[in-house]
């Protein structure tokens, strides 16, 4: 089996990482990272990257990480 990498547009959780039926299903089909976008203009550490349920979210809309690749996770 390989590793799972979820994407979504928008965040698959409420504020501040409070879990919802998405984040629960990514916990019950093994994801191990999930990328996420969309919230745009806010400043460094004001969205959500952490664990939930095991799985590991990360924002990753371009403005808010400086149009920089951002490393998600070993393969």
């Amino acid at each position: 089996t390989g590793v799972i990498l979820g994407m979504t547009h928008f965040p698959p959780f409420l504020d501040l990482g409070n879990p919802t039926d998405f984040t629960r299903l990514f916990a019950q089909y093994g994801v191990k990272t999930v990328c996420y976008g969309h919230l745009h203009n806010l400043p460094p550490g004001r969205a959500f990257e952490g664990e939930i349920d095991g799985v590991t979210y990360v924002h990753v809309s371009s403005d808010y990480i400086d149009f920089t690749p951002k490393y998600l996770m070993e393969i």
